[in-house]
């Protein structure tokens, strides 16, 4: 057996806090995918996947900050259980990923975004479906300064502190914007070391009236984003300019919905226009004489197979389970790959190099990427987003309210 543990963030706990939350079926997806290699594939060299799950709390509480409960995550992961790979697919803590890549020499498969210092520092026990987050911050200065959103404008960055999130905002987007001549004002709203970043954020919204901020960079976490944007509306700001990066989950539907489920539809009115700029091509399949890409359309038609689902019944392509099942099938891919080739008497460290040294995988979506040489995050270059609410195309929730949704509205641009 080869002990793979998912780090599953217990995202339905964002429900507690009136978020509109899907069901995270991260866990059985990737149980599917797992379970095809073990038994049609005869598992890696006779080894089978051993998935197992270890939940680490979204919200922090009764006194004990999110950071030192995630960090107890790690220590069952990679000590209790032990893990050979450790697989996040929920955007989990910088500080998690850290206790496991860094203090434990284990290797992680990321979906989200995480600061080039722990990347180095992982010293290619981190792999990442995303762009590091300084980078990813660049590009969204790099396309707002293309697209003419910034020139003559008073721009606000609103930040947790979390930790690490001010410093990869400090050199990933306010050095940017002060190289091209901008003096951007940075808020920060405190976390109290919870997931829900809202301490002042009455004040960074009164400080930006009185600056006639009409550009803004709401770089929070979805469930803080809307509270922020909710108290704009409350105040009566006059209706900035938005650009968002696609940290923390931002880029996908349910966190830009939750915007009008949560704060109420003047938010999501408010919030329409936004600019996105991610590495995911979020609502692409909404596009007029658009296609879903093979390697997507191959991920869903071998779950809806491996699963027991009736022949020829798939996700529709917009919608959220249809995303979850690619990300997994990408990921379970690098995993497979990784094992493969640490050879057939692996160790932790063969793992690591394996991943390290991976060459060309598939993402979803089919955008360009490439890994080893020191490059850990996996894809080459952005696209632009939009917010769009409400909908008026192929809404998240057909049947249900209309919350809006997200749609590519640039091409792909390559990253550096």
């Amino acid at each position: 057996m080869v002990t793979i543990v998912q780090i599953r963030t217990r995202l339905d706990e964002l429900a507690r806090i009136g978020m509109s939350i899907p069901p995270d079926e991260s866990a059985s997806i990737l149980e599917v995918f797992a379970n095809l290699v073990n038994n049609e594939c005869g598992g890696i060299f006779g080894r089978l996947i051993d998935l197992r799950i270890v939940d680490a709390p979204a919200l922090g509480g009764a006194g004990v900050d999110l950071d030192t409960l995630q960090a107890a995550a790690c220590i069952e992961a990679t000590e209790s259980m032990p893990a050979v790979l450790v697989v996040d697919m929920a955007g989990l803590g910088s500080s998690a990923v850290r206790c496991v890549a860094v203090e434990h020499d284990v290797g992680v498969v990321s979906t989200g975004a995480h600061p080039l210092d722990l990347i180095a520092d992982a010293d290619g026990a981190l792999l990442t479906l995303s762009p590091a987050s300084e980078v990813l911050l660049a590009a969204t200065v790099k396309s707002a300064e293309e697209r003419g959103l910034l020139s003559g404008r008073s721009i606000a960055v609103v930040v947790g502190d979390s930790a690490g999130q001010p410093d990869s905002v400090e050199s990933g987007l306010i050095k940017p914007l002060r190289w091209l001549g901008y003096e951007p004002v940075l808020h920060l709203v405190g976390c109290e070391g919870s997931a829900t970043c809202r301490l002042g954020h009455d004040t960074a919204v009164s400080r930006m009236i009185a600056a006639d901020t009409d550009v803004v960079f709401p770089l929070l976490n979805m469930p803080s984003l809307p509270g922020l944007v909710g108290e704009m509306v409350k105040q009566e700001m006059p209706r900035p300019t938005f650009v968002q990066a696609g940290l923390n989950d931002q880029a996908g539907d349910v966190a830009a919905s939750n915007v009008a489920s949560f704060a109420g539809p003047a938010a999501g009115a408010f919030y329409d226009g936004a600019l996105i700029v991610a590495s995911q091509p979020t609502g692409a399949s909404r596009l007029p004489g658009s296609e879903i890409p093979a390697f997507d359309a191959m991920c869903n038609t071998e779950y809806a197979r491996a699963s027991g689902r009736p022949t020829g019944k798939t996700f529709p392509p917009t919608s959220d389970i249809f995303r979850t099942v690619v990300e997994a099938c990408a990921v379970m891919r690098i995993v497979a790959r990784s094992i493969y080739d640490a050879g057939p008497d692996l160790r932790r460290s063969d793992v690591v190099h394996a991943l390290e040294h991976l060459g060309p995988v598939d993402l979803p979506g089919m955008l360009p990427s490439t890994s080893g040489h020191r490059k850990h995050s996996l894809p080459d270059g952005v696209l632009d987003l939009e917010y769009g609410y409400p909908c008026g195309l192929d809404p998240v929730d057909p049947g249900g309210i209309d919350l809006g949704c997200i749609v590519p509205v640039g091409g792909y641009r390559r990253l550096g």
